[in-house]
């Protein structure tokens, strides 16, 4: 069964999209350079991953040797109804009541750029939780963008390391991972989590799909595009 994500992002070549990825092109020279921020494009997540059922349907009774995908028929609603709301909206206003906020540690071994996104996009991401509600979409808070974090504090028998030391280790790298954000990304310097914020010139609401995500490999995950809105 395949999965989709629905994702902000700031669009590509824009100041807070070149500046990222100056960040994580940057930290490819360092051990914690596959932590899980960097398995994805950055992004600050709109609607959690959710499923679509790919059984397929039929037209009608005489249509019966002609079936139609389920899940095909769903995306492309979907979709139309993403395409309406930014149509009949003032996207540049999103746009730019969408505030990039500095960089914040929620704990030790997470770093995250604070997003106060404009209320404007919380009330589509509601819209069309509203409009689906078979797929029981799970809305996110659309406020932070991450740079670096991982999934769990196991411990690592075969090297005798225990899960306290490698969230020790997790939290080193991290203070890494800030100090190294802090000197590629401008738009972070003399920033903290309490300021008003910036304006990135442009973003775009991305819907993926991808199929058998994998989170025991250290590579990207396999996300394939199959919409892009660009906000301004």
């Amino acid at each position: 069964m395949a999965e989709f994500i629905i994702y902000l992002e700031p669009t590509k070549n824009s100041v807070l999209w070149t500046q990222v990825q100056a960040y994580f092109e940057a930290s490819q020279s360092y051990l914690w350079a596959q932590n899980e921020a960097a398995r994805y494009p950055a992004h600050i997540t709109m609607v959690g991953f959710f499923t679509i059922p790919t059984t397929s349907v039929f037209a009608s009774a005489s249509e019966a040797t002609t079936p139609i995908n389920e899940t095909d028929t769903i995306v492309d609603k979907l979709i139309s109804s993403v395409t309406q709301r930014i149509n009949s909206s003032d996207s540049v206003f999103i746009a730019e009541t969408t505030l990039v906020q500095g960089l914040v540690r929620p704990s030790p071994d997470s770093l995250l750029i604070a997003i106060q996104p404009s209320p404007m996009l919380l009330d589509w991401a509601q819209a069309l939780k509203d409009a689906f509600p078979e797929l029981e979409l799970r809305l996110k808070k659309t406020n932070h963008l991450s740079l670096c974090y991982w999934i769990g504090q196991e411990a690592i028998p075969e090297n005798g390391i225990r899960a306290e030391e490698v969230f020790v280790q997790h939290s080193r790298w991290t203070d890494q991972a800030e100090q190294l954000a802090r000197s590629v990304i401008p738009l972070m310097q003399g920033m903290t989590g309490a300021s008003m914020g910036v304006v990135n010139n442009s973003w775009d609401i991305v819907l993926y799909t991808i199929h058998n995500r994998d989170r025991s490999c250290p590579q990207p995950y396999p996300l394939v595009e199959v919409q892009r809105w660009t906000l301004a």
